[in-house]
């Protein structure tokens, strides 16, 4: 099930973004064949998504880009704990909070490549 969340709370979409060793997006490219796109927008248990998670590093540039080429939302809401209060974090500003180590990754949800 595509949709099915693990012991952490990641859908196998989650873990595949992750996977920074999947330099050509297959295994993201058959979760989409198998489940639709709507499933790079599926939160984690915590409520975030894909984008939440891949904009603390640069890292993970290639699979912040492959999920705006593919349509993901890459403006949704997390509520996300920052000095001790839940908060409302977009993936940009989730980029924002990470500083020099997610600066392509704050260009690209910023309209940029």
């Amino acid at each position: 099930n595509p949709y099915a969340l693990n012991v952490n709370g990641l859908t196998p979409m989650h873990l595949a973004l992750l996977n920074v060793n999947d330099y050509d997006h297959a295994v993201k490219r058959a979760l989409i064949a198998k489940a639709g796109v709507a499933l790079l927008d599926q939160p984690s248990s915590s409520g975030e998504t894909g984008a939440h998670m891949l904009a603390v590093s640069d890292r993970h540039l290639a699979a912040l880009r492959f999920l705006k080429d593919n349509g993901a939302n890459l403006n949704g809401v997390a509520m996300m704990l920052r000095d001790g209060r839940h908060v409302a974090v977009t993936p940009r500003e989730r980029a924002l909070w990470a500083g020099r180590d997610a600066e392509g990754c704050r260009r690209l949800l910023e309209g940029g490549r």
